[in-house]
């Protein structure tokens, strides 16, 4: 879960960052992959936790985009649904809000070290979102007593 959620993270991150696009190549497979996956690791009790993280994190992100005027991008939504299908609503809500918070602080510097007239920055989310995931694995790591190796590849 962790080293899948780590690698998805850190493709949207970069492509993001580069070309201010998420590749739907791997968000879909991710949407699609991780509730399989969960699955066939954890039963159908994981199934569904993947499954309700995917909405949890996507039902928001779709309601923002609908209403931000084109700001919050579709982008933006296949990738939240896509970590809220990996790692869960516990997981997911976590990067989601570590990443909200820091690209939040980013926008907030940019706007004033700018000296924006208009008041507009764009701030692109996905390497904040990636950032988001790191922090729930360190989250993980430390709070939840799990070893090094078995934290990449468990199961929620």
């Amino acid at each position: 879960m962790w080293l899948g959620s780590l690698l998805v993270g850190l493709i949207c991150g970069l492509y993001d960052a580069r070309r201010g696009t998420v590749p739907n190549q791997v968000t879909y497979s991710a949407i699609l992959m991780a509730p399989v996956f969960h699955l066939s690791v954890g039963g159908s009790q994981a199934f569904f936790i993947s499954v309700i993280g995917l909405l949890l994190l996507g039902g928001p992100a779709v309601f923002l985009w609908y209403r931000s005027n084109g700001k919050f991008r579709g982008g933006d939504v296949k990738m939240l649904a896509a970590y809220g299908a990996i790692l869960g609503p516990f997981h997911g809500m976590i990067a989601q809000l570590v990443g909200s918070v820091a690209a939040a602080g980013y926008g907030f510097l940019r706007y004033r070290l700018s000296g924006s007239a208009d008041g507009k920055v764009w701030v692109r989310l996905g390497p904040w979102f990636a950032l988001g995931i790191l922090a729930a694995f360190a989250r993980a790591l430390v709070l939840d007593s799990i070893h090094f190796p078995s934290i990449l590849w468990a199961h929620l």
